[in-house]
């Protein structure tokens, strides 16, 4: 069809910088150790939600990154965190 163009045109990028094998490219950037407290946190998340409880939680990643998950609405969950989180 004239006047189409594909993803690889408006981008700009040989197709080789998009997709490998036929899957997007993907960096693998997520630390393992930074995963796994994600993963701890969201569990913990599930458990304060399935006893009908608020959960807020989460840590600083090594890099400075501040992670955290809550149940609660956001203006509750800004009151309790540390001013340093915020």
């Amino acid at each position: 069809m004239k006047g189409l163009r594909t993803l690889v045109d408006s981008t700009h990028l040989p197709p080789t910088q998009l997709m490998t094998n036929n899957k997007p490219t993907i960096p693998n950037s997520v630390d393992p150790q930074k995963l796994q407290f994600m993963q701890l946190t969201a569990k913990m998340k599930e458990s304060a939600d399935k006893h009908g409880v608020g959960f807020i939680g989460g840590f600083v990643a090594p890099d400075g990154e501040v992670f955290y998950m809550s149940n609660m609405n956001d203006e509750d969950t800004q009151a309790l965190l540390p001013d340093q989180l915020k």
